[in-house]
């Protein structure tokens, strides 16, 4: 299987595109990574309550869409996420709490925000992450782009007609939801399908 992405620097580069379609897209692509790792941070770091830190959150993506602030990265100075980071830092700290009401809207409408899903993580959260703000967007960030790369892998799968791909993959990388041990031959027998092809589904996800 391969390796998801550390930060998906294309996506970053071409929220510079001249092309609005390329630009939107590329952006739609960063809220789905970023969007919950800001919110629990503006929760815990900024001691936000619940809808203060959606409309925060949705606030932020809408400034920087506006002002395409993402194009400023530069890769030399640090990590993307770093930089989102105190992007987010300026942003709260300079919004007056008669602005803080933002308007909903753009890029960000087309993408899917379940604060109540980010909002049921926080009793979940580690004491240690509750007194490290920046770990725990470290940690939330890294879980969250893996969960759009296998929703972004399962989706082209099901596209491509190779949805049986993704259940062996889901089965055998993401754990069985049985709690028993995965293995090729064990996959094979489950879907009465060849070793062979459990191995080449494997290689193809």
């Amino acid at each position: 299987m391969a390796a998801f992405p550390q930060t998906r620097i294309s996506a970053v580069s071409e929220t510079a595109s001249e092309d609005p379609s390329v630009r939107e897209q590329a952006f739609a692509r960063l809220v789905s990574a970023y969007w919950k790792p800001i919110y629990l941070y503006v929760r815990m770091r900024h001691l936000k309550q619940p809808e203060e830190a959606q409309d925060l959150t949705q606030g932020f993506f809408t400034n920087a869409w506006g002002k395409r602030i993402f194009r400023n990265y530069d890769p030399a100075k640090g990590r993307f996420r770093s930089y989102v980071r105190v992007c987010v830092d300026r942003f709260v700290i300079n919004q007056h709490e008669a602005d803080t009401r933002l308007k909903r809207g753009g890029v960000v409408a087309h993408s899917s925000l379940n604060f109540e899903s980010a909002e049921a993580e926080i009793s979940q959260i580690e004491i240690a992450d509750v007194n490290d703000p920046e770990r725990l967007f470290e940690r939330e960030w890294t879980r969250n782009l893996m969960q759009v790369a296998i929703e972004e892998l399962r989706d082209k799968l099901i596209k491509t007609g190779k949805e049986s791909a993704f259940k062996i993959f889901e089965a055998y990388d993401l754990g069985d939801p049985l709690g028993e041990e995965i293995s090729y031959n064990v996959l094979s027998e489950r879907l009465n399908i060849p070793v062979t092809t459990v191995t080449n589904h494997l290689a193809y996800a």
